[in-house]
């Protein structure tokens, strides 16, 4: 039995928030691809995709990513996917509720000593 040469596999990329440009190259950020590919990089779910899709087409308001259409073939730009991760991401994100004030962690201490005295 002849020995199988080994496979190179091919390199996933994956978006990473942590590095310039979600660590892709100017030439990669700069490529169309496909649908699949663009929710595995990502990690936004195909059927989110198309909801973007059928809202923006109802709407005529961009929702989500940039879509190209060829023929029936959804395309992406990487680079649209890195700015709409980056628009998007939790940590970019600031609460209303969220208090970032001194008085709120004042308080909190105030009522700590208050409990420790009081026992």
């Amino acid at each position: 039995m002849p020995n199988k040469p080994d496979r190179i596999a091919e390199k996933v990329l994956r978006y990473n928030p942590d590095l310039p440009n979600g660590g892709y190259t100017d030439s990669q950020l700069h490529e169309r691809i496909r649908g699949a590919q663009f929710a595995r990089e990502f990690g936004i779910p195909n059927e989110t995709l198309q909801n973007y899709r059928e809202k923006t087409k109802d709407t005529d308001v961009l929702h989500g990513p940039e879509t190209f259409v060829d023929g029936d073939i959804n395309l992406y730009y990487r680079k649209d996917g890195v700015k709409f991760c980056k628009q998007h991401e939790w940590r970019n994100k600031t609460s209303d509720t969220f208090d970032t004030s001194d008085e709120k962690v004042k308080l909190h201490i105030f009522h700590q000593k208050k409990k420790n005295l009081s026992s």
